[in-house]
C-alpha cells in the first residue's frame, strides 16, 4: 500500500475513550468494531483535520465479493461537485435495493445482522420521539462510501457522534439502522441543501439534494439509552402499533466528547 502512495497511521493502545463507549445491553459485535466506528463517526482523528473533506470507503465496500460493489469516485468529480456547492456538508449515496430506513430494519433482523428485540426497542424509541409519520418516510443511505466536510460544521459532527453513541447504547451493529435518524434529528425542518443523495457514484449529474421528513423536535441526547417501563413482546413487524409509550429516558445521560 505504500508502494501505491497510501500513508498508514498506527494506532497507539489506548486510543479509543472507553468513557464515551458506555454499554447498555449485552452485544454480539467483532474485535475491533468499536474502534472502527470511532473512526468512521465518532471523531475525525488528527491526521485527517488539516484536509477540508474526507472520503470515507468501507474497505468490505469494494471488495468484488460484495453485490454492492462500487468504483471509487473520481477526484475530479467529486472536486467538480464541492466547488458547484460548497454549502452541502455531507455527499451520501442512495441503497440501490431499499428507499427506507424501516425496511433497512426488517431485512438486517431477517439476515440475522441485527437481534430483533434490540432493534424493535429502538424501533419503538425512535417512533416515540420523532412519531411514526416521521420514522415510516425516514429515506436510507448506503453508508459504504460517504464525503463529508469537515470544519465549521458542528451539527454535522453531533449526527455522527450521535450515531455512534446510539449504536452502542442500544446494543446495534449496522450503522445504517441509526445514521438516517440521527441526521434528520438534527437536520429535521430545514431544507436539505447541506445534504446530498447520490446515485451509484458520486459526480455533479447523479446528486441530489436528499429530501427530509418533517421532523417536529429535537431529541437532546439521542442514544441516551432507553428503559422499558413494561414488558411487551417485540412484535417487529407491528413495533410501533401498541409500545409507543412504554420508553422513557434512564436518568443518566451518556455523552461523546
Amino acid at each position: 500500500m505504500v508502494a501505491d502512495g497510501w500513508i498508514q497511521c498506527l494506532v497507539p493502545p489506548g486510543y479509543l475513550p472507553r468513557a464515551t463507549f458506555q454499554v447498555h445491553r449485552t452485544r454480539n459485535v467483532s474485535a475491533g468494531w468499536d474502534l472502527t466506528k470511532f473512526f468512521k463517526f465518532g471523531h475525525v482523528a488528527a491526521v485527517l483535520r488539516p484536509f477540508d473533506y474526507l472520503l470515507h470507503i468501507d474497505f468490505s465496500f469494494i471488495a468484488t465479493r460484495n453485490k454492492y460493489f462500487y468504483f471509487l469516485p473520481r477526484f475530479a468529480d467529486v472536486e467538480a461537485l464541492i466547488r458547484t456547492k460548497p454549502e452541502v456538508e455531507l455527499i451520501a449515496l442512495r441503497h440501490r435495493e431499499r428507499a427506507l430506513v424501516r425496511s433497512e430494519w426488517q431485512v438486517t433482523t431477517k439476515n440475522k445482522m441485527e437481534f430483533q428485540h434490540l432493534i424493535c426497542q429502538f424501533g419503538q424509541a425512535m417512533r416515540a420521539k420523532f412519531g411514526s409519520e416521521v420514522v415510516d418516510v425516514t429515506p436510507l443511505f448506503l453508508m459504504g462510501l460517504f464525503v463529508r466536510k469537515v470544519h465549521n460544521v458542528p451539527k454535522l459532527d453531533v449526527i455522527f457522534a450521535d450515531t455512534v453513541r446510539t449504536l452502542v447504547s442500544f446494543g446495534l451493529k449496522r450503522d445504517q439502522n441509526v445514521f438516517p435518524l440521527a441526521l434528520w434529528n438534527r437536520y429535521g425542518n430545514m431544507t436539505s441543501i447541506k445534504v446530498l443523495m447520490c446515485g451509484r457514484n458520486i459526480s455533479t449529474a447523479v446528486c441530489h439534494p436528499a429530501r427530509n421528513p418533517p421532523a417536529s423536535s429535537t431529541i437532546r441526547d439521542f442514544g441516551r439509552p432507553l428503559a422499558l417501563t413494561a414488558r411487551s413482546a417485540c412484535n417487529h413487524t407491528g413495533e410501533h402499533k401498541a409500545y409507543d409509550k412504554v420508553l422513557v429516558y434512564d436518568p443518566g445521560p451518556t455523552r461523546m466528547s
